[in-house]
C-alpha cells in the first residue's frame, strides 16, 4: 500500500513554478513530490546534471531557485532528495523516498 499523500495543489503549483527555471535549464530532471503527513512535505530531484557534484552544492543550487517559496511551504519541505540516475538504485534517501515508514502524525 502507498503511504504517500500527494503535496496540495497549491503547494505543488508553487514549487513547480519555483523550480520551474533550473526544469528549464535541465530538460532531463525529474521532479517529483509527496506528503508524509499534514506537518511534511518530501520533493526529489532526479537530475544526470548532478553528476560530479557534492550534495552541498546541489543542495545550493536547488535552494537558489526554492528561496523564492513563502515560509509555510518550506517550513513542511522537511525532505529534499537530489540524486543522479545512477545513484536512484543505491541511495539511502531515495529508499526512504519510495518506502516513507509510517508516520506517527497524520
Amino acid at each position: 500500500m502507498d503511504k504517500r499523500k500527494p503535496a496540495t495543489q497549491t503547494q505543488e503549483k508553487a514549487i513547480r513554478k519555483a523550480l520551474a527555471p533550473f526544469l528549464a535549464k535541465h530538460p532531463k530532471a525529474q521532479l517529483d513530490m509527496y506528503r508524509r503527513n499534514q506537518y511534511a512535505l518530501r520533493m526529489r530531484v532526479i537530475d544526470p546534471g548532478f553528476e560530479g557534484m557534492d550534495l552541498v552544492d546541489r543542495d545550493t543550487l536547488i535552494r537558489e531557485y526554492l528561496d523564492s517559496l513563502p515560509d509555510e511551504i518550506m517550513d513542511d519541505l522537511t525532505m529534499i532528495v537530489l540524486i543522479t540516475p545512477k545513484e536512484s538504485a543505491t541511495s539511502v534517501a531515495n529508499f526512504d523516498y519510495d518506502n516513507p515508514q509510517p508516520s506517527f502524525i497524520n
